[in-house]
């Protein structure tokens, strides 16, 4: 039986919203039919036997929106497999202080969850302040910041690979 996966995410800049279509696409290539959207167009979780969501990063935090999701759907994930992502500026540099300040903002999403996910990937993210919303955007975009891509594809291709096998 094929498996129907929602990949869901968070993002204030796009960068995590491409992680998540990526993932989607893989995901399908393995052989699963795949949903993505943003956790602010999900209402129903019942159609899907998995569910993956990802999270861009704010201040050390991950983003409200993905939090606020998992915590109404924890009774749902009760009955799904269930893997998280991050994408964060921390991983622009591979070290192992950086890995576990990511490691600890994919915690956050299992916690709000209250589940243990299947898998939590860990990925480097892109900082373009041209695209991110409200007053930190506005204030940025006036800033000298350049935009800056660091995600490593094949990476997040071979996580969602490995996910892939875990979920079959």
């Amino acid at each position: 039986m094929t498996k129907t996966v929602l990949v869901t995410f968070a993002s204030q800049t796009e960068a995590t919203a491409e992680v998540a279509e990526f993932i989607g696409k893989t995901l399908e290539e393995q052989g699963m039919i795949v949903t993505v959207k943003a956790v602010d167009q999900v209402t129903d979780l019942n159609r899907y036997q998995a569910l993956v969501i990802g999270s861009g990063v704010k201040m050390d935090k991950t983003y409200r929106e993905a939090q606020e999701f998992l915590k109404r759907s924890r009774q749902s994930l009760l009955q799904k497999q269930f893997a998280a992502f991050i994408t964060c500026g921390s991983l622009s540099k591979d070290t192992a202080e950086n890995r576990d300040k990511a490691q600890k903002y994919a915690n956050q999403l299992a916690e709000a969850a209250s589940a243990r996910p299947l898998s939590q990937g860990l990925f480097a993210g892109r900082m373009d302040m041209s695209r991110a919303k409200g007053l930190i955007g506005l204030l940025m975009r006036k800033s000298a910041s350049k935009a800056e891509d660091w995600r490593d594809w094949d990476s997040i291709r071979g996580w969602a690979v490995d996910l892939a096998q875990q979920l079959n």
